[in-house]
């Protein structure tokens, strides 16, 4: 069963792409009232590539409790899901529970 998303942790490459990105999906977030926290999140979202999605997971620990999702602002994008240029499209399927939940157990 899904979990309501109300919180939101980002992280991003340090580029100029990724960046930009970043701040549109903040700005888009909030005025979708989701709350941008630290710590204490729901979903976990990475900007970047393959790379970025993958160092985000390591520093994450991995809690399965979380949802992990990346947004692919790289070259390939293997394991980022959202395309950079349909951030709406990702909203509107977050704030009306229209996702797919992909169960991967680490042990």
């Amino acid at each position: 069963m899904k979990r309501l998303v109300n919180r939101v942790k980002i992280s991003a490459n340090d580029n100029v792409r990724s960046n930009n990105i970043k701040r549109e999906l903040e700005s888009k977030l909030i005025s979708n009232n989701y709350e941008l926290v630290s710590e204490n999140y729901d979903l976990c979202i990475a900007i970047g590539g393959d790379g970025a999605f993958i160092r985000m997971l390591k520093a994450e620990n991995f809690n399965e409790n979380v949802y992990y999702i990346g947004i692919n602002t790289g070259t390939l994008g293997f394991a980022q899901e959202v395309d950079a240029e349909k951030l709406d499209d990702f909203i509107d399927k977050l704030n009306n529970n229209k996702y797919r939940v992909e169960e991967i157990g680490i042990e």
